[in-house]
C-alpha cells in the first residue's frame, strides 16, 4: 500500500519535519487545542489512534497519562516505542 511505503519512508524524521517552518506554526496551534480539549489526567489510558512516531503520544506520557498507539506503519510504531511507549500495526477501520 502506498501510505504504508510513504510513513514508513517519514517515520525516523517525522516528528523533527513537523516541527519546522510553517507547519510547525499550525502544528504548534493544533498542539495546544488538542491537548487543552483531551485535558489529560495522571493515569488515564488514551489510544492515540493513527500516532506515527508518536508526537502527541510523547506529550500525554509527559501530562502524566499512558498513551497507547495505533498505526498502519510499522516504521512508526518503531519509532514510537523508542520513546518507550506502547502501542501496535493497525488500521483504525478495522481495529478490534
Amino acid at each position: 500500500m502506498n501510505v504504508i511505503r510513504h510513513f514508513d519512508k517519514k517515520a525516523s524524521s517525522y516528528d523533527e519535519f513537523r516541527e519546522q517552518g510553517i507547519l510547525g506554526k499550525y502544528v504548534s496551534r493544533e498542539r495546544n487545542f488538542v491537548l487543552n480539549e483531551l485535558n489529560v489526567k495522571k493515569n488515564e489510558v488514551i489510544l492515540d489512534a493513527g500516532c506515527g512516531s508518536g508526537y502527541y503520544s510523547l506529550y500525554i506520557k509527559n501530562l502524566g497519562g499512558i498513551p497507547f498507539g495505533l498505526d498502519i506503519s510499522e516504521k512508526m510504531i518503531q519509532e514510537l516505542k523508542k520513546k518507550d511507549i506502547n502501542g501496535l500495526v493497525g488500521n483504525v477501520e478495522n481495529f478490534s
